[in-house]
């Protein structure tokens, strides 16, 4: 499937043409037409930045370059080196999630919903790990999770079952 025939973006019902001006990215769940053992399609929750940035040298003319945020400086052999930072486009809306089984399996994706718009990074990784537990990504085979923030994984989430629980004794 070529990017340009991904389904669009989804938030609430409504197709995403652009990001809110506020906001630093999104996160976000996929859904592929590929299914897992049971029958339930493949799913993947994830964050994606809107803008990131990049640092390039200065312009020996000292000229502005497009997209052009603000200069930075660094010394350099006894030197004073002037970079520029610039805004680079993510490619949002071609995005289909970081995976690996993603990106090894060619996976189609057939539904793209956006889940929380957010202001920055820190609220990105919040809401991902919020949406991770609510929809059970690491203990649900359909979602292709693998980890929430490089520190739980899959087997981590096994409970030591006592009979408590269900009002044995």
């Amino acid at each position: 499937m070529k990017k340009e025939d991904y389904p669009k973006w989804i938030y609430h019902g409504s197709r995403v043409i652009d990001l809110p001006e506020m906001a630093a990215g999104f996160v976000y769940r996929i859904v592929f037409d590929e299914k897992d053992v049971y029958g339930n399609n493949f799913q993947y929750i994830g964050k994606k930045l809107a803008v990131s940035t990049e640092k390039k040298k200065c312009l020996k003319s000292g000229s502005l370059r497009k997209n052009h945020i603000r200069f930075t400086y660094k010394n350099q052999g006894g030197k004073r080196v002037c970079y520029e930072v610039l805004d680079k486009d993510t490619k949002w809306r071609e995005y289909i999630g970081s995976a690996e089984a993603i990106k090894n399996e060619n996976l189609t994706p057939i539904h793209r919903e956006i889940l929380y718009f957010c202001p920055n990074k820190k609220s990105m990784t919040y809401y991902e790990i919020k949406a991770m537990m609510l929809w059970d990504a690491l203990e649900n085979m359909s979602f292709l999770n693998s980890n929430i923030q490089g520190t739980l994984y899959p087997k981590d989430t096994g409970l030591i079952r006592t009979g408590e629980e269900d009002g044995q004794n």
